[in-house]
């Protein structure tokens, strides 16, 4: 039995449904309606058959297997979302879907279905994890290829080694890259395989370059012009001496050229390799010939000088000549390390009678 002014409230027992009244054409959908009982016309201010219940949200949202690692990341804080909504639900922090080829992808959206109202889960969850080792090494190279870690000899995620010829005139062909390559580099991926195993046991390689120019600085005080790059096959390579040295054996020279070989790669080194010097020691000089000859340093040279281009005069003295009939000798300090010439002995230059 109601009272006058009693209500009584509808509301649609499904929560996906909203409820409206269809007696007022626009009315919203909403969680409930009141129906009052009137005085005037014993009667109730509204019918249930004025209600219908309308399609509008998605009140239960899935939850992840705890093995997926992944956890709800909107909506979190609501009971509900409207129809189309896209609920999104993340890996856990520095974690990524597996089976990628690299870490990109970690969430994923699911939809508050506008047919049925129920935001559908996936027939399977993604898999979550933070690190792939890869479960073995890459490839092993073929015949004249070699293999070196850069990254210790771990297999984990973006690990890599590097493939290049094991002589170094040799540069390598890979399959599907038609310019020869250098080194080849194959990469532990976020899916657990290395991106380049597919190609090495295509690889071959093929005499591409010359040799690393040697190196005489050490030995020989030789620099080249090497500038560290590729030294084309038949090409020549200089040597010369730094500023103001010479060649020892010849100071009228200080470069020699090295030519590779256009067939093997290999330099056609000389059988004995100039030596740069910057000065020569010719040694103690002779003294001044008997009591009275004298010796004189000549251009700028001190006493006891011996280097290249030192030049003496020697007399005899006293009137005499040397043994030759020479006055003077004058005497230089040569690049092959010896004096022009040794003197002879003094004679007296008068004849008695």
């Amino acid at each position: 039995m109601f009272n006058y002014g009693d209500k009584v409230e509808y509301s649609c027992i499904d929560q996906r449904y909203l409820i409206k009244d269809f007696f007022w054409v626009d009315s919203l959908a909403v969680e409930s309606l009141l129906s009052t009982c009137e005085w005037n016309s014993e009667d109730w201010s509204q019918q249930p058959s004025d209600f219908a219940c309308v399609l509008a949200r998605c009140p239960d949202f899935p939850d992840p297997p705890a093995a997926s690692l992944m956890n709800r990341t909107s909506h979190w804080n609501v009971s509900y979302v409207t129809l189309g909504t896209d609920v999104e639900y993340s890996c856990f922090e520095d974690h990524y879907f597996d089976g990628q080829s690299i870490p990109i992808n970690r969430t994923i959206y699911l939809t508050c279905d506008f047919a049925d109202g129920i935001i559908h889960a996936p027939a399977t969850w993604p898999t979550c994890i933070t690190s792939t080792p890869c479960p073995s090494g890459p490839q092993a190279p073929p015949a004249g290829v070699e293999q070196t870690w850069q990254t210790g000899d771990d297999t984990n995620y973006l690990d890599f080694s590097v493939y290049k010829c094991s002589d170094y005139r040799d540069l390598m062909q890979v399959p599907g890259i038609p310019a020869l390559q250098e080194t080849l580099e194959s990469t532990c991926q976020w899916d657990q395989t290395w991106n380049k195993d597919s190609v090495i046991s295509g690889l071959t390689c093929h005499k591409s370059r010359c040799n690393i120019p040697p190196d005489k600085i050490p030995t020989n005080n030789l620099l080249n012009d090497w500038d560290g790059t590729n030294v084309e096959l038949g090409s020549t390579i200089t040597y010369s001496c730094p500023s103001q040295n010479y060649f020892a054996h010849d100071r009228s020279q200080s470069i020699i050229g090295l030519q590779c070989d256009a067939v093997t790669g290999d330099y056609h080194e000389p059988a004995s390799w100039p030596t740069c010097i910057e000065d020569i020691n010719c040694g103690v000089s002779e003294d001044a010939p008997g009591d009275v000859g004298t010796k004189t340093y000549l251009g700028g040279a001190i006493d006891g000088q011996v280097n290249y281009d030192t030049t003496i005069s020697y007399t005899c003295g006293d009137g005499r000549q040397f043994a030759d009939g020479r006055d003077e000798i004058i005497v230089t300090c040569q690049w092959d390390g010896n004096w022009s010439e040794t003197l002879p002995g003094c004679n007296s230059k008068y004849i008695l009678l």
